[in-house]
């Protein structure tokens, strides 16, 4: 259920992003799904997924809006910003226009480089908190 498929995504990411299928998000959380995961080549998550479909909710129908905006809080409720999340998604959507697309990988390497130096950090941090 969390296993990144050949798009690079969940299941639960891609039931947002391929046609607004938030009902099925919603089911595939409930069952478990992780809310954390990234994509594995980059540092989008659920909520960047979320934010991504901010204009097509709006244009869908009572059913849909209903379950969009309880994906919304619930991203919200576990601590995510969805302000920081369209910052992240305006930097990624400009780099096609800025840089070529080598550059763009290594943008890519680098944020995904400094995600996992940081959570080794905290990871690192937490565990000599607990030995003390």
């Amino acid at each position: 259920m969390n296993r990144l498929g050949t798009a690079d995504t969940t299941p639960t990411m891609l039931a947002v992003s391929w046609g607004g299928q938030y009902g099925i998000a919603l089911m595939l959380l409930d069952a478990g799904a992780d809310i954390d995961a990234y994509c594995s080549q980059s540092n989008q998550q659920l909520v960047h997924f979320i934010v991504e479909e901010e204009e097509r909710s709006r244009k869908l129908g009572p059913k849909a809006k209903a379950d969009y905006q309880e994906l919304v809080q619930r991203v919200v409720a576990r601590g995510y910003s969805l302000e920081k999340a369209r910052e992240d998604h305006k930097r990624w959507v400009s780099w096609p226009k800025k840089y070529p697309i080598a550059k763009i990988g290594e943008l890519r390497r680098k944020e995904v480089a400094e995600r996992i130096a940081r959570e080794k950090a905290k990871a690192e941090k937490a565990k000599s908190e607990m030995s003390d």
